[in-house]
């Protein structure tokens, strides 16, 4: 197993003054708002989106890219065994690559073809909920229409799906659900908890989540399909657990990654909410960090909602985390790639076939392993919260298309086929463990 010294190694480094640069700039301000089409040109795109991707064969390599990361206050997209993505501001990029390794092998991603995202209208073409082809999975949307849709979908089957309200905001909005579920008592079914992007440029997460819940309700009941689920299940999908931010990438800067809580005392806004979960959490230190996970567990109040959600709501079994990107479907442990979960072999086993469905929907493979091997250490993760502290048996993370070509900045057009793909892969998942037995898991133990 790879050793687990990276993240402790990267927290240890000094800042290199004669390379730093602000961690927050918003990029907007180089490139305006991408919500207005007159800046959302190709030579605005280009300067929004260069990345660039440095090929590394060892964890090592990884390492030393990475440092250079955060000495430059560039942002990282993705970072994993093989590759580090790493976006420059372009009129940056000369310079900050010269004080790169010049032994690592770089190549540029490619910025995506633009493509306008729409403000709201207060006319818009009415969504209709009653199929899955609803233009509603057409676009992206902001928070607001979001709301609504969970909104419509709860009174066009109020015999299925409950709004759920979880918790509030660091800006007071609500963080928003839905229950999915057959009505009777004859018995209590397994609950299974999706959420969407906790880091709130990850759209496909959202938009995934949503299509989901959509086809959880609409499909025929045939054999195999997900309403049989529902004879067995219950689903809570909470599309949105990071509202601000979410709603930040729209009005200020589409990259964005944390949630929007603010301190007096602190020199940035924001925590990672992916490292804010109390369990191995440890403190990350510079506050102006994507990576930053907070000054204490649970200092989000959007990670303590949902935490204290999970902890109040009976019989959760499994639960599935969005995020966005590599095409990667992982199991705990995120913090150590030494620890070994009690369920390994039932989570290895169903995490296979899942990969299996959705590659026969479109032909996307999707990687299986625990998040460290997959990606590398990281403290605070939901998942080994939810496996470890919560008792949650079935824990995953799915990392959703693509593997760099668009990165984050995944358009529009992909999103049915992602939803497609993505409900193979959760009702594999879903349909493997109503069937499996198991022993039970008590929460704190692995």
């Amino acid at each position: 197993m790879r050793p687990n010294f990276l993240y402790t190694a990267l927290n240890a480094l000094a800042p290199l003054s004669a390379l730093a640069a602000p961690a927050q700039q918003p990029l907007s301000d180089t490139c305006g708002n991408l919500l207005d089409v007159s800046t959302n040109s190709p030579h605005c795109q280009a300067q929004y989106v260069q990345a660039t991707r440095f090929n590394t064969s060892s964890i090592e390599e990884t390492m030393e890219i990475l440092k250079y990361a955060q000495a430059a206050g560039a942002d990282v997209w993705s970072a994993t065994p093989d590759h580090v993505d790493i976006h420059f501001a372009s009129s940056q990029l000369p310079s900050q690559l010269s004080s790169f390794p010049q032994t690592s092998f770089s190549v540029e991603i490619p910025p995506p073809t633009p493509s306008p995202l729409r403000p709201p209208s207060p006319h818009r073409t009415p969504w209709d909920l009653e199929h899955l082809d609803s233009g509603f999975h057409s676009s992206y949307h902001r928070f607001e229409d979001i709301v609504e849709f969970i909104d419509e979908l709860a009174r066009t089957f109020p015999r299925l799906v409950e709004l759920v309200r979880v918790g509030q905001t660091a800006e007071g909005r609500e963080i928003l659900g839905i229950k999915i579920e057959e009505p009777g008592n004859r018995k209590i079914r397994p609950r299974v908890v999706i959420q969407g992007a906790q880091h709130a440029r990850d759209w496909i997460a959202i938009s995934a989540a949503l299509y989901f819940a959509h086809s959880l309700v609409v499909l025929p009941s045939e054999k195999g399909s997900h309403t049989t689920l529902l004879e067995d299940l219950a689903f809570t999908i909470i599309p949105v657990p990071n509202p601000d931010g979410y709603a930040y990438t729209w009005d200020h800067d589409r990259l964005w990654y944390k949630n929007r809580l603010y301190e007096p005392n602190a020199q940035c806004t924001g925590i990672d909410m992916n490292r804010n979960w109390g369990f191995q959490w440890e403190e990350s230190g510079d506050p102006c960090h994507h990576w930053y996970g907070g000054a204490r567990p649970f200092e989000a109040p959007e990670v303590d909602a949902l935490a204290a959600y999970i902890e109040r709501t009976p019989n959760i079994k499994m639960f599935i985390d969005l995020r966005s990107y590599g095409q990667m479907l992982m199991y705990p442990f995120s913090y150590s790639c030494d620890a070994l979960p009690a369920h390994a072999e039932d989570l290895i086993e169903a995490a296979l076939g899942a990969a299996k469905a959705n590659k026969a929907v479109h032909g996307m493979t999707v990687a299986t392993g625990s998040a460290c091997e997959l990606l590398y250490p990281a403290p605070g993760n939901v998942i080994d919260w939810a496996y470890a502290e919560a008792g949650i048996p079935f824990s995953y993370s799915v990392s959703l298309r693509d593997t760099g070509t668009y990165g984050f900045l995944l358009p529009a057009t992909y999103i049915r086929p992602v939803g497609e793909e993505n409900s193979a892969l959760l009702h594999s998942l879903s349909r493997w463990f109503a069937k499996v037995k198991f022993s039970p898991l008590h929460a704190g133990s692995f």
